[in-house]
Protein backbone atom coordinates (compact mmCIF):
# COMPACT_ATOMS: atom_id res chain seq x y z
CA UNK A 1 0.00 0.00 0.00
CA UNK A 2 1.42 3.50 -0.95
CA UNK A 3 0.43 6.32 1.23
CA UNK A 4 1.48 10.04 1.45
CA UNK A 5 4.18 10.27 4.23
CA UNK A 6 3.74 11.07 7.63
CA UNK A 7 6.94 13.10 8.27
CA UNK A 8 6.68 12.61 12.38
CA UNK A 9 9.28 9.77 12.00
CA UNK A 10 10.33 8.21 15.20
CA UNK A 11 13.34 5.91 15.27
CA UNK A 12 13.14 3.40 17.75
CA UNK A 13 16.44 1.70 16.86
CA UNK A 14 18.97 1.97 14.27
CA UNK A 15 18.92 -0.71 11.22
CA UNK A 16 21.09 -0.87 8.47
CA UNK A 17 21.18 -4.15 7.52
CA UNK A 18 19.70 -6.12 4.21
CA UNK A 19 19.18 -9.77 5.52
CA UNK A 20 18.23 -10.87 1.97
CA UNK A 21 21.52 -9.09 0.30
CA UNK A 22 25.11 -9.21 -0.53
CA UNK A 23 27.37 -6.48 -1.01
CA UNK A 24 28.81 -6.47 -5.03
CA UNK A 25 30.15 -3.09 -5.65
CA UNK A 26 30.85 -0.47 -3.33
CA UNK A 27 30.07 2.72 -4.23
CA UNK A 28 33.27 4.54 -5.41
CA UNK A 29 33.76 1.24 -7.45
CA UNK A 30 35.50 2.25 -10.82
CA UNK A 31 32.38 2.80 -14.04
CA UNK A 32 34.19 -0.57 -15.63
CA UNK A 33 33.07 -2.75 -12.59
CA UNK A 34 29.71 -1.19 -12.88
CA UNK A 35 29.09 -1.74 -16.48
CA UNK A 36 30.04 -5.24 -16.20
CA UNK A 37 27.94 -6.33 -13.24
CA UNK A 38 25.25 -4.66 -14.38
CA UNK A 39 24.72 -7.15 -17.05
CA UNK A 40 24.52 -10.34 -14.53
CA UNK A 41 21.24 -9.08 -13.57
CA UNK A 42 18.50 -6.97 -13.51
CA UNK A 43 18.63 -3.68 -11.76
CA UNK A 44 15.86 -1.80 -10.18
CA UNK A 45 15.34 0.59 -13.14
CA UNK A 46 15.64 -2.28 -15.18
CA UNK A 47 12.49 -4.30 -13.35
CA UNK A 48 10.15 -1.71 -15.06
CA UNK A 49 11.20 -2.93 -18.06
CA UNK A 50 9.29 -6.54 -17.64
CA UNK A 51 5.84 -5.34 -17.29
CA UNK A 52 3.50 -3.25 -19.97
CA UNK A 53 2.92 0.15 -18.08
CA UNK A 54 0.60 2.79 -19.06
CA UNK A 55 2.78 5.49 -17.39
CA UNK A 56 6.30 3.95 -18.68
CA UNK A 57 6.12 3.91 -22.27
CA UNK A 58 9.86 4.08 -22.53
CA UNK A 59 10.51 0.30 -21.28
CA UNK A 60 10.03 -2.83 -22.93
CA UNK A 61 10.89 -6.44 -22.26
CA UNK A 62 12.33 -6.67 -25.24
CA UNK A 63 14.40 -3.14 -24.68
CA UNK A 64 15.64 -4.79 -21.54
CA UNK A 65 16.81 -7.88 -23.68
CA UNK A 66 18.66 -5.79 -25.68
CA UNK A 67 20.32 -4.43 -22.89
CA UNK A 68 21.09 -7.82 -21.02
CA UNK A 69 22.59 -9.53 -24.28
CA UNK A 70 24.90 -7.26 -25.44
CA UNK A 71 23.05 -5.68 -28.29
CA UNK A 72 21.85 -2.06 -27.36
CA UNK A 73 23.63 0.86 -28.57
CA UNK A 74 25.19 3.14 -25.10
CA UNK A 75 22.71 5.51 -24.59
CA UNK A 76 24.71 8.91 -23.54
CA UNK A 77 23.55 10.78 -20.52
CA UNK A 78 20.28 13.53 -21.63
CA UNK A 79 19.67 16.41 -19.96
CA UNK A 80 17.46 15.31 -17.81
CA UNK A 81 19.65 12.31 -17.03
CA UNK A 82 22.31 14.96 -16.09
CA UNK A 83 20.00 17.35 -13.90
CA UNK A 84 18.46 14.34 -12.19
CA UNK A 85 21.96 12.99 -10.88
CA UNK A 86 23.17 16.75 -9.89
CA UNK A 87 19.46 17.16 -8.14
CA UNK A 88 19.79 13.83 -5.62
CA UNK A 89 21.74 15.28 -2.98
CA UNK A 90 18.98 18.01 -2.89
CA UNK A 91 16.51 15.88 -2.60
CA UNK A 92 18.64 13.82 -0.07
CA UNK A 93 18.50 16.99 1.92
CA UNK A 94 14.58 17.63 1.67
CA UNK A 95 14.22 14.28 2.97
CA UNK A 96 16.30 14.71 6.23
CA UNK A 97 14.37 17.91 6.83
CA UNK A 98 11.30 16.15 6.20
CA UNK A 99 11.64 13.01 8.20
CA UNK A 100 14.61 13.50 9.86
CA UNK A 101 16.26 10.21 9.29
CA UNK A 102 19.71 9.67 8.85
CA UNK A 103 21.11 8.01 4.98
CA UNK A 104 23.85 6.01 3.78
CA UNK A 105 24.85 4.39 0.36
CA UNK A 106 24.95 1.21 -0.21
CA UNK A 107 26.42 0.40 -3.51
CA UNK A 108 25.47 -2.68 -5.59
CA UNK A 109 23.41 -5.18 -4.24
CA UNK A 110 22.43 -8.38 -4.95
CA UNK A 111 20.20 -11.13 -3.73
CA UNK A 112 21.49 -14.12 -2.04
CA UNK A 113 18.69 -16.63 -3.52
CA UNK A 114 17.60 -15.18 -6.31
CA UNK A 115 21.55 -13.97 -8.15
CA UNK A 116 20.12 -12.60 -10.94
CA UNK A 117 18.21 -9.80 -9.15
CA UNK A 118 20.43 -7.06 -7.79
CA UNK A 119 19.76 -2.56 -6.76
CA UNK A 120 21.96 0.36 -6.60
CA UNK A 121 19.44 2.04 -3.34
CA UNK A 122 19.62 6.12 -4.04
CA UNK A 123 19.55 5.49 -0.32
CA UNK A 124 19.68 3.13 2.90
CA UNK A 125 17.61 4.38 5.78
CA UNK A 126 18.16 4.03 9.33
CA UNK A 127 14.31 3.10 10.12
CA UNK A 128 14.84 0.07 7.80
CA UNK A 129 13.73 1.46 4.85
CA UNK A 130 14.98 2.55 1.44
CA UNK A 131 15.14 5.88 -0.17
CA UNK A 132 13.84 6.19 -4.05
CA UNK A 133 14.73 9.31 -5.47
CA UNK A 134 12.85 11.01 -8.31
CA UNK A 135 12.41 13.75 -10.60
CA UNK A 136 9.76 14.87 -12.84
CA UNK A 137 8.41 17.98 -14.70
CA UNK A 138 4.51 19.04 -13.91
CA UNK A 139 3.53 18.43 -17.17
CA UNK A 140 3.78 14.36 -17.03
CA UNK A 141 1.17 11.98 -16.13
CA UNK A 142 3.17 11.03 -13.63
CA UNK A 143 3.86 14.44 -11.62
CA UNK A 144 -0.47 14.21 -11.63
CA UNK A 145 -0.23 10.79 -9.59
CA UNK A 146 2.50 12.45 -7.13
CA UNK A 147 0.45 15.43 -6.81
CA UNK A 148 -2.44 13.52 -6.22
CA UNK A 149 -1.69 11.79 -3.42
CA UNK A 150 -0.73 8.40 -5.92
CA UNK A 151 2.29 7.08 -6.56
CA UNK A 152 2.77 6.06 -10.00
CA UNK A 153 3.08 2.44 -11.12
CA UNK A 154 6.90 2.66 -12.69
CA UNK A 155 7.95 3.91 -9.38
CA UNK A 156 5.54 1.46 -7.56
CA UNK A 157 7.81 -1.45 -9.29
CA UNK A 158 10.67 -0.25 -8.49
CA UNK A 159 10.54 0.25 -5.03
CA UNK A 160 9.29 -3.33 -4.35
CA UNK A 161 12.09 -4.46 -6.33
CA UNK A 162 14.89 -2.39 -3.93
CA UNK A 163 12.43 -4.24 -0.91
CA UNK A 164 12.61 -7.68 -3.12
CA UNK A 165 16.53 -7.44 -2.98
CA UNK A 166 17.55 -6.09 0.11
CA UNK A 167 14.85 -7.83 2.78
CA UNK A 168 13.58 -4.34 4.06
CA UNK A 169 10.60 -3.46 4.82
CA UNK A 170 9.59 -0.12 3.56
CA UNK A 171 10.45 2.18 0.89
CA UNK A 172 10.48 6.21 0.93
CA UNK A 173 9.82 7.75 -2.08
CA UNK A 174 10.92 11.42 -2.81
CA UNK A 175 9.95 13.34 -5.84
CA UNK A 176 11.58 16.90 -6.93
CA UNK A 177 8.56 18.39 -9.79
CA UNK A 178 10.00 20.97 -11.46
CA UNK A 179 12.85 21.92 -9.09
CA UNK A 180 9.96 24.04 -6.57
CA UNK A 181 7.67 22.16 -5.39
CA UNK A 182 8.45 18.14 -3.91
CA UNK A 183 6.24 15.02 -2.19
CA UNK A 184 7.17 12.30 -0.25
CA UNK A 185 5.50 8.78 0.44
CA UNK A 186 6.30 5.97 2.32
CA UNK A 187 5.76 2.42 0.38
CA UNK A 188 5.12 -0.83 2.43
CA UNK A 189 6.08 -3.84 1.16
CA UNK A 190 3.99 -5.80 -1.11
CA UNK A 191 4.90 -9.60 -0.89
CA UNK A 192 2.30 -10.31 -3.35
CA UNK A 193 3.70 -7.84 -5.96
CA UNK A 194 7.02 -8.88 -4.82
CA UNK A 195 6.32 -12.41 -5.52
CA UNK A 196 4.90 -11.38 -9.38
CA UNK A 197 7.70 -9.32 -10.04
CA UNK A 198 10.49 -11.83 -9.22
CA UNK A 199 8.79 -14.40 -11.39
CA UNK A 200 8.53 -11.99 -14.15
CA UNK A 201 11.67 -11.57 -13.89
CA UNK A 202 12.61 -14.96 -12.92
CA UNK A 203 11.39 -16.36 -16.54
CA UNK A 204 12.68 -13.58 -18.55
CA UNK A 205 16.41 -14.43 -16.98
CA UNK A 206 15.97 -18.04 -17.79
CA UNK A 207 14.13 -17.82 -20.94
CA UNK A 208 15.11 -14.74 -22.76
CA UNK A 209 18.59 -13.70 -21.75
CA UNK A 210 20.26 -17.04 -20.56
CA UNK A 211 18.94 -18.57 -23.70
CA UNK A 212 19.58 -15.62 -26.02
CA UNK A 213 15.71 -15.94 -27.13
CA UNK A 214 14.05 -12.33 -27.59
CA UNK A 215 10.68 -11.93 -25.88
CA UNK A 216 7.62 -11.24 -27.60
CA UNK A 217 7.25 -8.13 -30.23
CA UNK A 218 4.59 -5.38 -27.64
CA UNK A 219 3.17 -2.57 -28.55
CA UNK A 220 5.33 -0.45 -26.72
CA UNK A 221 7.50 2.76 -28.46
CA UNK A 222 10.84 0.89 -26.70
CA UNK A 223 10.36 -1.89 -28.22
CA UNK A 224 10.04 -0.54 -31.92
CA UNK A 225 12.97 1.36 -30.98
CA UNK A 226 14.80 -1.49 -30.28
CA UNK A 227 13.78 -3.37 -33.24
CA UNK A 228 14.52 -0.41 -35.59
CA UNK A 229 18.42 -0.68 -34.19
CA UNK A 230 18.63 -4.27 -34.36
CA UNK A 231 17.85 -4.20 -37.82
CA UNK A 232 19.80 -1.30 -38.83
CA UNK A 233 22.14 -2.94 -41.09
CA UNK A 234 20.70 -5.70 -43.30
CA UNK A 235 21.58 -6.90 -46.89
CA UNK A 236 20.02 -6.38 -49.85
CA UNK A 237 18.16 -10.03 -50.42
CA UNK A 238 15.05 -11.24 -50.19
CA UNK A 239 13.41 -13.50 -47.33
CA UNK A 240 11.26 -16.36 -48.34
CA UNK A 241 8.68 -17.44 -45.96
CA UNK A 242 8.12 -20.98 -45.35
CA UNK A 243 4.36 -20.23 -43.61
CA UNK A 244 1.43 -18.11 -44.43
CA UNK A 245 2.29 -16.40 -41.32
CA UNK A 246 3.98 -13.54 -42.47
CA UNK A 247 1.80 -12.86 -45.25
CA UNK A 248 -0.74 -12.65 -42.89
CA UNK A 249 1.33 -10.32 -41.09
CA UNK A 250 1.60 -7.65 -44.30
CA UNK A 251 -1.97 -8.05 -45.11
CA UNK A 252 -2.91 -6.92 -41.81
CA UNK A 253 -0.37 -4.07 -41.90
CA UNK A 254 -1.81 -3.46 -45.01
CA UNK A 255 -5.49 -3.21 -44.05
CA UNK A 256 -4.50 -0.50 -41.12
CA UNK A 257 -2.57 1.67 -43.39
CA UNK A 258 -5.52 1.88 -45.35
CA UNK A 259 -8.02 2.68 -42.21
CA UNK A 260 -5.40 5.18 -41.14
CA UNK A 261 -5.09 7.03 -44.51
CA UNK A 262 -9.24 6.90 -44.66
CA UNK A 263 -9.26 8.32 -41.33
CA UNK A 264 -7.30 10.91 -41.82
CA UNK A 265 -8.88 11.62 -44.95
CA UNK A 266 -11.65 11.80 -42.90
CA UNK A 267 -10.78 14.03 -40.02
CA UNK A 268 -9.70 16.41 -43.03
CA UNK A 269 -12.85 16.68 -44.05
CA UNK A 270 -14.52 17.39 -41.12
CA UNK A 271 -12.00 19.84 -40.15
CA UNK A 272 -12.91 21.64 -43.64
CA UNK A 273 -16.55 21.55 -42.88
CA UNK A 274 -16.13 23.12 -39.40
CA UNK A 275 -13.93 25.82 -40.72
CA UNK A 276 -16.52 26.57 -43.01
CA UNK A 277 -18.71 26.59 -40.25
CA UNK A 278 -16.88 29.11 -38.27
CA UNK A 279 -16.27 31.07 -40.82
CA UNK A 280 -14.27 34.62 -39.67
CA UNK A 281 -15.07 33.65 -35.66
CA UNK A 282 -12.79 32.01 -33.86
CA UNK A 283 -15.25 29.85 -31.12
CA UNK A 284 -17.53 27.73 -31.99
CA UNK A 285 -20.00 27.41 -28.75
CA UNK A 286 -23.18 25.29 -28.14
CA UNK A 287 -25.24 25.26 -25.23
CA UNK A 288 -23.38 28.85 -24.19
CA UNK A 289 -20.07 26.52 -24.03
CA UNK A 290 -17.18 26.41 -25.87
CA UNK A 291 -16.81 23.07 -28.45
CA UNK A 292 -14.21 23.90 -30.65
CA UNK A 293 -11.54 27.00 -31.33
CA UNK A 294 -9.67 28.11 -34.48
CA UNK A 295 -7.30 30.81 -32.81
CA UNK A 296 -4.19 31.99 -35.06
CA UNK A 297 -1.75 30.98 -32.02
CA UNK A 298 -0.40 27.60 -34.27
CA UNK A 299 3.41 26.93 -35.61
CA UNK A 300 4.84 29.58 -37.61
CA UNK A 301 4.34 28.51 -41.09
CA UNK A 302 8.15 29.60 -42.50
CA UNK A 303 7.32 28.36 -46.22
CA UNK A 304 4.15 30.78 -46.77
CA UNK A 305 5.83 34.03 -44.88
CA UNK A 306 8.82 33.30 -47.15
CA UNK A 307 6.82 32.85 -50.08
CA UNK A 308 3.66 36.03 -49.54
CA UNK A 309 6.90 38.26 -48.05
CA UNK A 310 10.14 37.54 -50.03
CA UNK A 311 11.90 40.74 -49.18
CA UNK A 312 10.79 40.82 -45.35
CA UNK A 313 11.61 37.18 -45.00
CA UNK A 314 15.46 38.26 -46.45
CA UNK A 315 15.98 40.83 -43.44
CA UNK A 316 15.11 38.23 -40.84
CA UNK A 317 16.99 35.31 -42.49
CA UNK A 318 20.16 33.03 -40.84
CA UNK A 319 22.39 31.18 -42.15
CA UNK A 320 23.54 28.17 -40.59
CA UNK A 321 26.32 25.03 -40.83
CA UNK A 322 24.75 22.39 -42.58
CA UNK A 323 26.30 19.24 -43.68
CA UNK A 324 26.54 18.71 -47.42
CA UNK A 325 24.28 15.64 -48.50
CA UNK A 326 25.46 16.16 -52.07
CA UNK A 327 28.60 15.91 -51.36
CA UNK A 328 28.53 12.95 -49.07
CA UNK A 329 26.40 10.78 -51.55
CA UNK A 330 28.79 11.34 -54.43
CA UNK A 331 32.24 11.19 -52.47
CA UNK A 332 31.00 8.57 -49.39
CA UNK A 333 28.07 6.66 -50.59
CA UNK A 334 28.51 4.12 -48.42
CA UNK A 335 27.82 6.61 -45.56
CA UNK A 336 25.43 7.94 -47.09
CA UNK A 337 23.49 4.67 -47.10
CA UNK A 338 24.54 3.70 -43.63
CA UNK A 339 22.79 6.66 -41.99
CA UNK A 340 19.60 6.97 -44.28
CA UNK A 341 16.47 5.54 -42.58
CA UNK A 342 14.43 2.46 -43.59
CA UNK A 343 10.51 2.89 -43.92
CA UNK A 344 8.08 -0.44 -44.84
CA UNK A 345 6.63 0.05 -48.22
CA UNK A 346 3.84 -1.49 -49.71
CA UNK A 347 4.09 -2.28 -53.08
CA UNK A 348 0.90 -1.41 -54.48
CA UNK A 349 -1.73 -4.24 -55.63
CA UNK A 350 -2.45 -5.00 -59.30
CA UNK A 351 -6.22 -5.14 -60.72
CA UNK A 352 -7.14 -7.02 -63.03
Amino acid sequence: MSTAADTGTNVTSVNWSMSAATRVLTVDAPEDQWLAERRKGIGGSDSINLLNLDDSPYYSPYKLWMDKTGRAKPQPQNNAMKMGKLLEPVIGELFREETGLRTRRAGLMRSKTETWMQVTLDGLCEDGGILEKKTTTKWTDDAAKWLAGEVPDAAEVQSQWGLAVTGRSHCWAMVLIDGRDYRLHRIERNQDLIDFITQLGRDFWTNNVLADVPPPIDDAPATAEAVRHRFAESFPDAVLLADAAGKALVDAYRVAKAEAAAAEDRAEFLATQLTDLLGRHEILKYDGKPIISRKQNGNFVESSFVRDEPELAAEFMRYSLAVDLDKIKTERPDLYRRFRSRALRLPKLKTN
